[in-house]
């Protein structure tokens, strides 16, 4: 496949609760004299619909741009413990509802339940400006209260205690409802978050980090979700996290797909966490390396160890600057030379246009050569990465980079990558590679094909969830070995003349070349095209031109 386009970020949205009190200030003891109060409403009349009061009749005559459907997902959440979503929920979607107080209080209940506490307040506070009575809001938290608390007896194993509080739970927030109808649920949703609770206590104990338990939840609501990058995401953007929880929430995530047999996203998550680990953060970096060596990758947990051990005080104090500098370069020649064994075919064309490429830019004219990549980098694991890769040599050779992949998330971190680096002239493309080149009108120079995989049998279900998504279907030889030969006859038509291919996962096997260049090589070398290498799994071709 190649790697993905999702919509264009231009920076963390945080939830925020517009003209509130500060969070040590306690709860008014009046509601604003313009707001309609509910002062006898139980729970059950948040939780259940309900006519629309005067005043919020007046509000929808004001107002009419709102979300009908929000009360209801609201009251989904609450019943089925969707307290990460319930907390998501935005002031500028409820504020304009003509239910907005109740929403608030719910929203506050999500807070509550995911010992959010400043933020439960806040939003208690909103609900009473906005109109909700006292009866309601204690109503509301003494239920919620009771539902953590009988969390607690589960975990402490007090199974008839936590029976008699999740009962409690429920008679206090649905005093008139069956109680025998709902105590199941509850009990189900009280387990599945005691278990969430003792995940994070499992991380603490492999990795040595202590996520908040609602991280956990958050967590397992993205899995659940039909578009798990998009719920990544958009989770990572709602909660604005601080710089520690952000490492957490990577390293959260590579767990959670190493528990699915999903070792790559998890390398690519915690490699993720990695890049943000900054030189003096020696216990981040700890849980960093210690969840490498759970994957696999004890090598790249020895290089976290050393890079930040060459920068801890006692190693500066211990050498003068210059032979620090000298030990520090010595590692890095050692592991870049570990490394370029297991590199793809990203190496082959990068090697290639280190000592070409001067020579070819002198017949261009004075423009800017073109690198084009169909397939982006979708994980950052060891021997891939080459949309980095490039992007790094593109700014210092003054080439123009277009990466180029099918599923709009790979190009979106693509984006996020240039923007890291501060490369100008860079651009992300989300579309079907053979598509792109076939309708690309400008010069074509350099090109690396690597997008569609061809089958191997080990592809996760979460990537193979993104080719049925975008492609309709499952990973398929055939339609591997087709769309990297659309893309041969279109480099036919188009490649400069000195321009040069590399197809990437290609090698001869018992004579037949195989893999994603099945089709394209042999349709190449019949019409104009010679090998110029072959290594690492990957082909380098280019014209032939005689003399």
């Amino acid at each position: 496949m190649g790697k993905r386009k999702k919509k264009k970020k231009t920076g963390r949205k945080k939830t925020e609760v517009r003209n509130v009190q500060p969070a040590s200030v306690r709860l008014p003891l009046k509601n604003s004299d313009d707001e309609v109060t509910h002062e006898d409403l139980y729970i059950s009349d948040v939780l259940e619909p309900q006519e629309p009061e005067r005043g919020e009749l007046e509000m929808v005559g004001q107002n009419s741009r709102f979300d009908g459907r929000l009360m209801g997902r609201a009251r989904s959440y609450w019943q089925f413990g969707e307290w990460a979503k319930l907390a998501a929920i935005d002031y500028d979607d409820l504020a304009p509802h003509p239910e907005r107080a109740k929403l608030a209080l719910l929203v506050a209940a999500g807070h509550q339940q995911l010992a959010k506490l400043d933020e439960a307040r806040q939003w208690v506070w909103q609900a009473r400006q906005w109109g909700c009575g006292e009866r309601l809001v204690a109503q509301v938290l003494i239920a919620g209260a009771y539902h953590v608390v009988g969390r607690a007896a589960l975990l402490a194993g007090d199974q008839s205690r936590a029976a008699r509080l999740l009962e409690a739970t429920v008679r206090t927030a649905m005093p008139t409802a069956e109680a025998s109808l709902w105590l199941a649920p509850r009990r189900e949703l009280a387990e599945r978050e005691v278990a969430q609770r003792q995940n994070a206590l499992k991380l603490d104990q492999c990795l040595g980090v202590t996520p908040a338990p609602w991280m956990v939840s958050v967590v397992e609501s993205c899995l659940r979700a039909d578009d798990v990058h998009a719920a990544i995401d958009e989770a990572r953007e709602r909660h604005a996290f601080s710089h520690v929880d952000e490492i957490h929430w990577y390293l959260l995530l590579s767990t959670a797909f190493l528990e699915r047999k999903d070792r790559l996203t998890a390398e690519h998550f915690v490699n993720v966490a990695r890049r943000n680990v900054g030189p003096t953060e020696i216990g981040l970096a700890a849980a960093v390396a210690r969840q490498l060596i759970r994957i696999g990758r004890p090598e790249d947990a020895m290089e976290v160890a050393v890079e930040h051990a060459l920068h801890a005080d006692s190693i500066e104090a211990m050498l003068p600057a210059e032979d620090w500098s000298t030990v520090t370069s010595a590692f890095q020649r050692l592991r870049q030379a570990a490394k370029a064994s297991g590199q793809h075919g990203q190496a082959l064309l990068l090697e290639y246009l280190n000592s070409k490429l001067e020579t070819y830019r002198a017949d261009l004219g004075g423009r800017r050569p073109v690198l084009i990549e169909i397939g982006t980098t979708r994980e950052e694991v060891s021997g891939q990465g080459s949309t980095r890769q490039f992007t790094g040599f593109c700014m210092a050779h003054d080439v123009d980079f277009i990466t180029v992949d099918m599923d709009p998330h790979n190009a979106e971190m693509a984006r996020e990558v240039f923007g890291s680096m501060k490369c100008t002239h860079c651009d992300a493309i989300a579309m079907k590679g053979e598509d792109y080149l076939r309708s690309y009108n400008g010069p074509l120079d350099f090109v690396f094909l690597d997008a569609y995989d061809f089958d191997h049998g080990k592809h996760s279900e979460l990537r193979q969830s993104r080719y049925e998504q975008f492609l309709g279907s499952r990973i398929d030889e055939q339609h591997c070995h087709q769309m990297h030969f659309e893309c041969a006859q279109t480099l036919v038509e188009k490649l400069s003349t000195r321009g040069v291919v590399c197809i990437d996962d290609t090698w001869l096997e018992d004579g037949k070349w195989t893999a994603k260049g099945t089709l394209a090589v042999p349709y190449l070398l019949e019409n104009g095209f010679e090998l110029l290498e072959a290594r690492n799994r990957a082909v380098l071709m280019g014209r032939r031109i005689d003399g």
